[in-house]
């Protein structure tokens, strides 16, 4: 059982009950069942404590001047003129620990000729998960703002879910401790409504349209293997197929200052489609149109090969007598290693843009490391 508290969340029972268990059916003790189940509390990023302090309209003053001449010519002062309404930063007062329920069960076994398999299923489900919503948003249909003497206020909030199915196949390998070869394979499926703190909806009134892949939803996950040995080869296979990410129309369409509009599906004679691998799309959605799922774009798989080598060297541990002796054998180790990271220098892109007006729509802003080789040299005496 485990209690947390903390500044910044009212809600002060913070319980979080565990539990697990391990048990042997067979007399031979070939198989283990294994589970369990706990409730895991996450923290509040301190962000978010410093965004409402500094954001609340006092701290910090926002000014406009157009087309401003400056360099050499600085304005002398900011007047009332200038000065704009910014986006306040608030705290929901219901604002509660997001906490996460972990649920497994699996299966392992003892095999014939030095193998060993398991299989596990994993359950979870996200509790009070953190989003963003302008709550001064305009009105549906009217237009106008709840306070219309105020701009946007965007407040933290805890409501949202998630929940993660996840199949996991492990074999390992071993043959008189000198080879070891180990494999695993993840095929998980992950949804939620909200993916961080600081994303908002696309409709600050409603969210029943966020509900759709989590960000981090990869399929498939691949990973092998380990050599054990005084001389140790150690290579590391990673496969995952793609991350999702959402596609938006890069305008506010419904004016509430956020630009986390999303797209409505469209058939491809309709005015204004946009043709895209993931469908066809109106970037102007009008009332009534059905909106996208969120996340509903795909990035590529990533392929990553790292590969660890060392080599151990032991020395010294003579007696008076110039023999070696067997308590003082290797007295000194010096240990030489190779780590090498994406071996083959693979290029594995990610962070594909999801904006339907941009020009580099679906094209990734950027990529995973390249080649990286570290030598290391350890002494130990």
């Amino acid at each position: 059982m485990r209690h947390e508290m903390e500044k910044g969340i009212d809600d002060l029972t913070n319980i979080a009950p565990r539990f697990a268990f391990a048990w042997s059916p067979d007399k031979d003790r070939k198989s283990v069942l294994r589970g369990g189940a706990g409730i895991f509390y996450e923290g509040l990023d301190s962000e978010i404590i410093f965004d409402t302090i500094l954001y609340d309209g006092v701290r910090q003053q926002q000014f406009v001047i157009n087309q401003p001449s400056f360099f050499p010519d600085i304005p002398p002062s900011f007047d009332e003129a200038t000065r704009r309404e910014p986006a306040l930063r608030t705290r929901s007062q219901s604002l509660d620990a997001p906490y996460l329920i972990n649920t497994s069960l699996g299966y392992e076994r003892k095999l014939p000729g030095g193998l060993f398999g398991s299989v596990t299923y994993n359950w979870q489900r996200g509790v009070h998960l953190l989003r963003t919503r302008s709550v001064n948003a305009p009105l549906p249909g009217t237009g106008t703002r709840p306070i219309a003497d105020r701009g946007p206020i965007l407040q933290y909030e805890s409501s949202g879910v998630s929940t993660r199915h996840e199949l996991a196949l492990n074999l390992r390998y071993e043959i008189r401790r000198k080879l070891s070869l180990f494999g695993n394979y993840q095929l998980s499926k992950t949804r939620c409504d909200t993916d961080d703190a600081s994303l908002a909806p696309s409709d600050s009134y409603s969210w029943l349209s966020e509900w759709g892949l989590a960000s981090n939803d990869q399929r498939h996950r691949m990973g092998s293997v380990n050599l054990p040995g005084e001389t140790r080869l150690s290579p590391l296979v990673q496969i995952s197929s793609g991350r999702p990410f959402n596609l938006t129309t890069g305008r506010d369409n419904n004016g509430d200052t956020l630009f986390t509009d999303r797209p409505s599906f469209a058939a491809p004679g309709d005015p204004e489609a946009v043709i895209t691998r993931f469908g066809v799309f109106n970037p102007n959605p009008r009332p009534g149109d059905r909106i996208i799922p969120r996340n509903l774009g795909r990035g590529l798989g990533q392929v990553s090969v790292d590969l660890n080598l060392t080599k151990a060297f032991a020395f010294g541990g003579e007696n008076k007598s110039g023999q070696k002796g067997k308590d003082e054998e290797g007295r000194f180790k010096l240990t030489l290693g190779a780590n090498v990271r994406n071996l083959f220098n693979h290029t594995n892109l990610t962070g594909f843009s999801g904006v339907l007006s941009s020009s580099r729509f679906d094209r990734p802003n950027r990529a995973l490391g390249a080649r990286r080789v570290e030598l290391t040299a350890r002494f130990n005496f």
